[in-house]
């Protein structure tokens, strides 16, 4: 039992200030081992033993048996008791609630080295109140140190290959950005996400039995066992070991210092893990599911806009219905024409599903995207050469993939039966619908509407889209593969 500041020995002087100098000191400021001091009534220097957690008489004020005095437990001179040694008397004290004594740093590092091999140790004498701030403290550095050094890693690394590239200046701004929001997230995490912890696993030790103190305990008790967070330093694995750790030094330190049975203190330590775990896989399944339900989605009949799926904009089928000619309601001889006249965009023509996108379609020398970039007059001059070269037998062609077989419809007028004329499919499927699965045919209808169907359907729509055909005298559109041999 020794002054904080300078170290001076205080058994068997009476609680005040220290004799050297002159700090003062009270019997309730430190922890003892259970039943290895006696304390002596200032009055009679009438012997009692601590009973609690800190070694320390219950209660702290009670009248003496002796001379019937009232006493204070800070008002109690402090003796070893016979046959212990006064270093044994004291109990082992976190280092970090030394770190007056032995330095800020090697406070810290002790404290976390224990909270690692020993964070049983950490929490054995913790007083059941008071110390909450004196643990964030120690969790708050531990925070701080691992995104400092952190981001000196990432810096150490990065540039270096800055400099040599000629853009090292400029990354300076994105670390300091970094580092400063990987502090910031730190210390919520620390604070806040501990603090949810602690609720959580105090919930379970509440539901569970009895304990020996209360919430406040157990978040001093959490807080300490942030030591582990060093760990999210190694790279790639860091973070999981570090989770994995913490999670034991939880249990650990919830035994000792709650006093609870080690299955009590395991299942109020996971709580948090396992939530989060179960939180994680309530993502990826509902993530799995959504992408599983986008890729395969059929829309049923030509009810859904084009204008509805990302990359199709407007859609060719309602910019080529817009464009029909005024005297016999005809189609552009291509459809590159209305590029040249705003009314699409090269994206527009492409696979929105799973086709490669238009800076890697090439037409000639060109790509899609380069032809996009044209002024409009070059864009014309390239659809007369395109429609000079198709076929004048054929009522169909091909252009990026896509079979448009608008020829020989009056687009003016919709069929008396309501039937919706196919204007163009996109050839061969769009290939994303995944293993086990029917390749996907997006067609494209008059009335602006689209549907995804599989090969056998396509064969369908298209034999029933020929039959309305033939009864108005238009020209049939190919199958699939007619269309490839072609």
């Amino acid at each position: 039992m020794q002054c904080r500041d300078c170290g001076y020995s205080l058994w068997n002087i009476p609680p005040g200030r220290c004799p050297e100098c002159g700090k003062a000191f009270a019997p309730t400021g430190f922890t003892f081992r259970l039943r290895a001091v006696k304390f002596l009534c200032p009055n009679c220097r009438q012997e009692y033993y601590g009973t609690d957690l800190q070694g320390l008489p219950v209660p702290r004020s009670f009248m003496c048996v002796n001379c019937g005095e009232p006493v204070e437990a800070d008002q109690m001179i402090v003796l070893p008791a016979e046959g212990v040694s006064e270093r044994m008397a004291l109990a082992e004290a976190a280092p970090w609630r030394m770190r007056t004594n032995i330095g800020l740093w090697k406070a810290f590092w002790k404290t976390v080295g224990r909270s690692l091999t020993r964070p049983a140790s950490v929490v054995r004498w913790l007083p059941p109140e008071g110390g909450l701030a004196e643990a964030l403290g120690f969790a708050c550095l531990a925070g701080l140190f691992v995104t400092l050094v952190g981001t000196l890693l990432v810096a150490a690394v990065l540039l270096p290959i800055g400099f040599f590239t000629g853009g090292g200046r400029g990354m300076l701004s994105p670390l300091l950005f970094l580092s400063s929001g990987c502090v910031g997230a730190s210390i919520v995490y620390l604070v806040v996400g501990v603090a949810l912890w602690a609720v959580l696993a105090h919930l379970v030790l509440l539901v569970t039995g009895k304990r020996a103190g209360g919430f406040r305990l157990t978040y001093r008790t959490m807080l300490y066992a942030q030591g582990p967070i060093v760990f999210v330093l190694i790279p790639s694995c860091g973070s999981y070991i570090a989770g994995a750790w913490m999670t034991v030094s939880c249990a650990l330190m919830l035994r000792e210092s709650q006093g609870v049975h080690g299955a009590r203190a395991t299942a109020a330590a996971l709580t948090l893990p396992v939530l989060a775990i179960i939180a994680y896989a309530a993502f990826i399944i509902t993530a799995v599911t959504i992408a599983s339900t986008v890729s395969t989605m059929s829309v049923s009949g030509p009810t859904m806009p084009l204008s509805s799926v990302a990359g199709f904009g407007q859609g060719p089928a309602g910019a080529i219905t817009a464009a029909a000619s005024p005297d016999d309601g005809s189609g552009p001889d291509h459809v590159l024409r209305l590029v040249a006249d705003g009314s699409l965009s090269v994206d527009d023509l492409t696979d929105p599903w799973a086709g490669p996108p238009a800076t890697s379609i090439l037409i000639g020398e060109q790509t899609l995207a380069s032809i996009g970039l044209q002024p409009p007059g070059e864009i014309d001059q390239l659809a007369n050469a395109l429609a000079a070269e198709r076929d004048e037998a054929a009522s169909w062609y091909i252009f990026v993939g896509t079979v448009f077989c608008y020829d020989g419809l009056d687009l003016r007028t919709t069929p008396p039966d309501g039937h919706s004329d196919v204007l163009g499919y996109i050839l061969g499927g769009s290939g994303n619908e995944g293993p086990g699965q029917p390749r996907k045919y997006t067609v494209w209808f008059a009335d602006g509407s689209w549907q995804r169907i599989s090969r056998s359907e396509i064969s369908n729509l298209i034999a029933r889209e020929n039959e309305h055909r033939a009864s108005r005298g238009v020209p049939a559109i190919p199958l699939p593969e007619e269309a490839v041999a072609q």
